[in-house]
């Protein structure tokens, strides 16, 4: 799938993957989200990352979660290389000490306008994509990993950039891992940005699966693109 969809578009896969509560929250009212879902999840995850060619997150996930974005736990393929870390972060915010920029994998920021972090160590570059909105331009982003050979993108949050996604007609497939717990509250949902106005809009998944690990369960499906 990935390599079909560099060659025919010159952009990568990209696969969208949350976790969230029965109730649909990604986190508890404090910000907390470590841990929704059980171990073999994110022991799933990790595998995810380890067939993927970059793995992308907002700047809100950098700064909240702090993750360093490698696959470490499950079952690894023999001679995988760790993915590229990509950061949209459209005002320069990423901390030079977060673990994103650790010496465990390459790591690309994505700006909005062109700056030179030489704080950063050697493999974080920082490259700027300019849209109209006064944020990283997501088409030009993918356009430019597709021009290095990224073939596949996993998007691991936050919800205004997965919301951008879908708004944008961007994804082409969805983990979604469902956990039998109840969080409550005002806090987000998995998916922001303007989202559907009326139902006959909304993104219908198709060819769904469910698996389960241990309580939790996983829905994969793909996104429907018009001819």
């Amino acid at each position: 799938e990935p390599h079909l969809k560099l060659m025919r578009t010159g952009r990568p896969f990209v696969t969208v993957k949350f976790a969230i509560s029965l109730d649909g929250k990604i986190a508890a009212v404090s910000g907390e989200s470590k841990w929704i879902t059980g171990v073999k999840s994110r022991q799933y995850t990790h595998r995810l990352r380890a067939y993927s060619d970059a793995v992308m997150v907002g700047i809100n996930t950098v700064l909240v979660d702090d993750p360093e974005l490698t696959a470490r736990d499950g079952s690894l393929p023999e001679g995988f290389r760790q993915p590229l870390r990509v950061v949209v972060d459209s005002h320069g915010r990423t901390p030079v000490g977060s673990a994103i920029c650790n010496d465990e994998a390459s790591t690309l920021i994505a700006t909005f306008q062109d700056e030179t972090r030489s704080t950063f160590s050697d493999i974080v570059s920082v490259r700027s994509f300019s849209g109209d909105s006064g944020r990283v331009d997501l088409n030009m982003l993918l356009k430019y990993l597709g021009d290095i050979s990224i073939s596949s993108v996993l998007v691991e949050g936050g919800s205004e950039l997965i919301g951008s996604l879908f708004d944008q007609d961007l994804v082409d497939k969805v983990f979604a891992f469902v956990a039998p717990i109840i969080i409550g509250g005002p806090t987000k949902g998995a998916v922001g940005g303007e989202g559907a106005y009326h139902m006959s809009d909304v993104e219908r998944l198709v060819d769904v699966e469910l698996e389960k690990f241990d309580q939790d369960i996983l829905l994969t499906g793909y996104c429907r693109k018009e001819s």
